[in-house]
């Protein structure tokens, strides 16, 4: 079976950051470990990961939220050097603290994917993007490719979602969504 882990990127979430873990630990295909990388919270969300059994990156409060500015990056990055002190595994999961995904995600992504399909997620209820565009929240990504590209990390200074699909399009690969695949917020 392939490895797979995820990093939940998480800023005052107490009050879906569990339910969003344990769709993670639902999974029909295994997701380990599941890092939250705690952004600033001033709520229970620290707590919450810890209670179920998540490794914890906590980093210091700050004022605005890093949504959509490049300081974001630099949050997702502390969740992918968690991930590393064990070893690069197969692909990849990033997400998000605010919705869970349906039991069968991982399994079903992960099969889809192809020798060319290296990036992919579901879509959730609504979502107006270009069909083969993947959501940056519940996009798994090729972990050992993504290493060779950039030591597993996004660049710290350029909009983070977008840079990695563009980075496995020029290295020849595809990136795929499926619409089949919902999945909604809390």
């Amino acid at each position: 079976m392939l490895d797979v882990s995820a990093f939940i990127i998480a800023r005052n979430e107490e009050k879906t950051i569990g339910e969003t873990i344990d769709s993670l630990k639902n999974q029909t295909h295994d997701v380990h470990p599941i890092v939250v990388v705690d952004d600033g919270s001033i709520d229970a969300t620290p707590t919450i990961a810890i209670e179920k059994e998540c490794q914890l990156v906590r980093l210091p409060y700050h004022e605005e939220s890093y949504v959509g500015r490049w300081e974001l990056g630099r949050s997702i990055n502390h969740g992918l050097r968690e991930i590393r002190t064990t070893g690069i595994p197969d692909f990849i999961l990033q997400m998000g603290g605010d919705h869970g995904l349906p039991d069968n995600y991982v399994s079903e992504i992960v099969d889809r994917m192809t020798d060319k399909i290296r990036i992919s997620s579901g879509t959730y209820e609504g979502a107006q993007l270009n069909v083969d565009t993947p959501i940056g929240s519940g996009k798994i990504i090729d972990a050992k490719i993504w290493y060779e590209i950039s030591g597993m990390l996004y660049p710290e200074k350029y909009g983070y979602e977008s840079w990695i699909d563009y980075r496995f399009r020029k290295e020849g690969y595809e990136i795929s969504r499926h619409e089949c695949l919902e999945y909604g917020e809390w």
